[in-house]
């Protein structure tokens, strides 16, 4: 049995001995079992002491590869997988983000676990995500009132740090 994801240890091999007279034993080089991707032999002995070799392959899948990148306001990851769940820079998993693109709440460092219909999955890196103009965002950024004669009050959803704030004449 080959191993059911890229860098498992989880393959097995079996041999079945055929002529010569029973009993037989089986000597392997590495065991039978939670064997990593490679190749095993194994001796054969019947009852008279006749001796035979023969050999097993253990093979993988492919590696899984994901890429991640930022396109507008979005995080987009590699299309083709099961499942997704986005994580925040203290790996914590972000309820809801479970897609393969990813809208960020906020400025942070993002990366995703990608899992593909066999089971096996796979960690993104992270990529730091930064909200570089308030035209982007301007739907999730409330300035009110508008217009005032005094004070104005900013919220957001997004950690803000610095605000530039102009009149209708660029005052």
């Amino acid at each position: 049995m080959h191993a059911s994801c890229y860098g498992y240890c989880d393959g097995s091999v079996t041999a079945s001995a055929l002529g010569g007279n029973t009993p037989y034993s089986y000597t392997w080089t590495n065991g039978t079992s939670n064997l990593c991707a490679g190749f095993y032999n194994v001796i054969i002995s019947d009852i008279n002491g006749c001796i035979s070799s023969n050999s097993a392959i253990v093979n993988e899948p492919n590696p899984l590869i994901i890429n991640i990148s930022i396109v507008g306001s979005y995080i987009i990851a590699t299309s083709g997988f099961t499942s997704y769940q986005w994580y925040d820079s203290n790996n914590n998993p972000i309820n809801g983000a479970t897609d393969s693109i990813f809208t960020p709440p906020g400025m942070a460092f993002y990366y995703v676990n990608a899992t593909d219909s066999n089971g096996c999955s796979i960690d993104s890196y992270s990529i730091e995500y930064i909200i570089s103009t308030i035209e982007d965002y301007s739907s999730s950024i409330n300035i009110f009132p508008n217009p005032t004669n005094g004070n104005v009050t900013i919220t957001s959803v997004y950690g803000i740090k610095t605000i530039e704030l102009y009149n209708a004449i660029g005052n």
